[in-house]
């Protein structure tokens, strides 16, 4: 007889399902001594023969299991890994395999119910199973003893009913014996991810370290903090490292579903969990040590993980120069690449497909380089985004944008800060280098019209990034962490897509705090706090807007980068206004000074007025708009704000109406 070493390594290759062919004659073998009347169905099972798969001849039962305690064939590699875990004996993965296949095979459902008759079920029972343990494999297992068999005390076996002990019956999930047999590549709420695993020196080091952690066992599991679709490739990298396939669950199936892990483990896939946490929100990850698997948990920057054996690993920006290197290999040498690598903290993923819309996009032919780039940032990733925030998708271009040249040097100095904004903190001293932090915090105060949001699209154009406006709206909610929970997704999301964010009318969140003991005064200071803490630590741009710098609570003002007063134009400001907003429509340089002279409006309402105008004067009546048209929409501007037309340009109307 040949031994298991040889039919190993014997020409013919030994058919990875042989434990179907074990429980089959090993059934039949039984009921033969015990339903002589089932010989036709008896004969069926028998074939083909166990000892022939194995390559053993016609070695009788006594052989083929001494040959099987000697060396086990090859299996189907997730049967494999349960058989090394749990250290199963030809007999024990004669257990498994007995409860996978009644799920499959008729006849063995026939034998097994005419095996137990009178009582119903053809799941084999404890009494049977027990039975047939010990008359073909000489294995003493009563009911009691079997009940504490490793396979059943791990979930994988199953006892069913609420009968006395031997009459309940023994089952296995059939989608976990399916995968077990290689005949499935799937799991119910487990997908598989196929996301390119690209990433920067520096997570590429981070990704090395987790793996050796968690190869050596001295972590358990991993918390990767940051964006997930930049937390998705880590996790991507780390499954190849280790060898496993990268499976996305959710939180509910890993925690409620033990199988699940089961699945992952004996598959060979890397279970990856995405789930928010809240502020102050706690979670700890169940282990289901029996199926060592290490999960990884992909959040945000809130909350807290309660695994002590679990490694964390917040996801860092590529640096600076590796952004501009990739910028120039993707889209070349444009001349705007420099100021938005610096300016733009964006993960090598996030980089890579924004150069591929711009390049497969169709624009029109006025559109810069920077400007595509900053559409396509506006109109990708940022779905989470838009549900609490509103893009405003204006392009300003510097002439656009008219200050004076006090306020104009502010803004310019705010500018190259936010584009300096990264490597501002190098080699200055210890004390700044413990404090580092990307994020630029501005607030703009001024009356209504001054150019406000203006001044903050033309900051977001300047540094190709999308700008979006707060929802107050959607921020704000009734219940109580329901508000901070709404900021934090934000601001996470804000981070991960580096837009530029605007917060109008920023008096309404950070007014100044009263000293009332009432509920909801403590609830409105509470959150105020909240909301200091949180926007002082994000690594983004902030522009807060406010009509009076005033309003706004000391606390907060301190913590600003840069205080920006849009004061009503002067006399040079509002002629370049009037002239920028009237284009090729202008009546004349003369009527424009006029306008400037005379007008105290700040650009808001020159913007309403020239409007205005181009409605009661249509195109294709007369290219230049009437001075007499600007001044009956100019005349509708003042009483808007309850103010009568000044004197020197009610004169001028009455002489232009002439």
């Amino acid at each position: 007889m040949s031994t298991p070493v040889q039919a190993l390594h014997s020409e013919t290759p030994v058919p990875p399902d042989w434990p179907r062919l074990l429980v089959r004659q090993a059934l039949a073998r039984f009921a033969r001594r015990h339903l002589p009347d089932e010989a036709e169905l008896i004969k069926r099972l028998s074939q083909p023969r166990l000892s022939e798969a194995l390559q053993l001849g016609e070695a009788p039962w006594p052989e083929t299991l001494a040959s099987l305690k000697q060396q086990l064939p090859p299996l189907p590699a997730a049967l494999a890994r349960l058989v090394r875990d749990f250290q199963l004996q030809a007999a024990d993965l004669f257990l498994l395999a007995l409860c996978g296949e009644v799920e499959q095979s008729h006849d063995l459902n026939m034998l097994i119910a005419a095996l137990q008759a009178p009582d119903e079920g053809a799941r084999p029972s404890m009494h049977l199973t027990s039975a047939i343990l010990a008359d073909q494999f000489q294995i003493q297992l009563p009911p009691g003893r079997l009940q504490q068999h490793a396979l059943l005390r791990s979930g994988i076996l199953q006892m069913q009913g609420d009968q006395p002990l031997p009459l309940r019956t023994l089952s296995i999930d059939p989608e976990l014996w399916n995968l077990l047999c290689g005949s499935v590549a799937h799991w119910p709420g487990i997908s598989p991810i196929n996301t390119p695993a690209q990433l920067d020196a520096h997570t590429e080091h981070l990704a090395q370290q987790a793996a050796q952690q968690l190869r050596s066992h001295e972590a358990r599991g991993l918390v990767l903090r940051g964006d997930p679709d930049s937390a998705r490739p880590c996790a991507t990298r780390l499954a190849k490292l280790l060898k496993l396939q990268p499976v996305s669950l959710a939180l509910e199936t890993w925690q409620e579903t033990p199988l699940a892990a089961a699945a992952c483990r004996f598959a060979g896939w890397l279970p990856i969990i995405e789930h928010e946490l809240s502020p102050g929100e706690q979670l700890q990850l169940k282990s289901h040590a029996q199926f060592p698997v290490p999960p990884v948990l992909i959040t945000g920057n809130d909350g807290a993980v309660r695994n002590p054996d679990f490694t964390q690993m917040t996801l860092p920006k590529p640096a600076a120069a590796e952004r501009l290197a990739l910028w120039q290999q993707l889209l070349g040498q444009a001349p705007e690449l420099p100021a938005l690598a610096g300016s733009a903290l964006l993960d090598q993923q996030r980089i890579h497909a924004i150069a591929r819309q711009v390049q497969e996009n169709l624009w029109p032919e006025d559109f810069s380089l920077g400007r595509r780039i900053a559409q396509v940032r506006t109109h990708m990733g940022t779905h989470r985004l838009r549900t609490l925030a509103h893009p405003v998708e204006r392009y300003v271009d510097a002439d656009a944008l008219v200050l004076n040249a006090g306020l104009s040097a502010r803004f310019d100095a705010l500018l190259q800060r936010c584009v300096q904004r990264e490597q501002l903190w190098d080699q200055l001293g210890p004390t700044l280098e413990n404090t580092r932090n990307h994020g630029v915090r501005a607030l703009f105060s001024g009356d209504s019209g001054t150019g406000k949001t203006l001044a903050a699209s033309r900051l977001a154009s300047a540094l190709h990034a999308p700008l979006f406006r707060l929802d107050m709206a959607s921020l704000m909610n009734k219940y109580i962490g329901e508000t901070e929970k709404n900021l934090s997704a934000l601001l996470d999301e804000a981070a991960a897509t580096d837009v530029v964010l605007l917060l109008d009318e920023a008096d309404a969140l950070f007014g100044k705090r009263s000293d009332g003991d009432s509920g909801g005064e403590r609830f409105a200071n509470m959150l105020t706090n909240f909301l200091l803490t949180r926007i002082e630590s994000h690594p983004g741009i902030v522009i807060l807007t406010s009509n009076s710098q005033a309003r706004i609570d000391q606390a907060f003002t301190r913590r600003f980068d840069a205080v920006l007063e849009f004061t009503p134009p002067g006399v040079e400001e509002r002629l370049r206004l009037w002239a920028n907003h009237l284009g090729d429509r202008s009546p004349g340089h003369k009527e424009c000074e006029l306008l400037a002279s005379y007008c105290d409006l700040p650009g808001g309402y020159i913007r309403n007025t020239v409007l205005n105008a181009a409605a009661l004067q249509p195109l294709n009546e007369h290219p230049s708009l009437h001075l007499r048209v600007i001044l009956a929409a100019l005349h509708e501007e003042y009483r808007k704000l309850g103010r009568a037309l000044p004197p020197s340009l009610e004169q001028l109307r009455g002489k232009a109406n002439g």
